[in-house]
C-alpha cells in the first residue's frame, strides 16, 4: 500500500477513499471461472507508451454503484511472463463497458 510520504497514489486513490470522496467495486468472476483465480482469463498488457491493453469478460461486480473505479483480478503479463494480479481501472477508461 502506497503511504503517505511521496507517493501520488495516496493523494489520488487512497486518502479520498478513506475520506468517502470515491469508492471501488470489485470484479473477479468470469465465464466458465467463477471465482477460482487460477482459471482467470482477463488479461492485461503493457503497451510502449506506458498504458495498459486490458481485455476479458468479466460477470459480476461487487458494489457496482460504485461510479469511480474498479479493481479486476486479471493476468499481467510483465516481460512476457503471466502472474495473476489486481488491475486498477478508471470508469473514465474509454473502453470500460457497463
Amino acid at each position: 500500500m502506497p503511504s503517505a510520504t511521496g507517493d501520488p497514489r495516496w493523494d489520488r486513490y487512497i486518502k479520498p477513499f478513506i475520506d468517502g470522496r470515491i469508492r471501488f467495486s470489485v470484479s473477479i468472476s468470469e465465464p466458465d471461472a467463477g471465482s477460482d483465480a487460477s482459471s482467470t482469463k482477463t488479461r492485461a498488457r503493457r503497451e510502449e507508451n506506458g498504458d495498459w491493453i486490458v481485455s476479458g469478460q468479466k460477470l459480476w461486480c461487487s458494489g457496482a454503484a460504485a461510479k469511480d473505479t474498479v479493481i479486476a483480478m486479471l493476468v499481467a503479463i510483465r516481460d512476457g511472463k503471466e502472474a495473476i494480479d489486481l488491475g486498477h481501472i478508471e470508469n473514465a477508461a474509454r473502453t470500460l463497458l457497463s
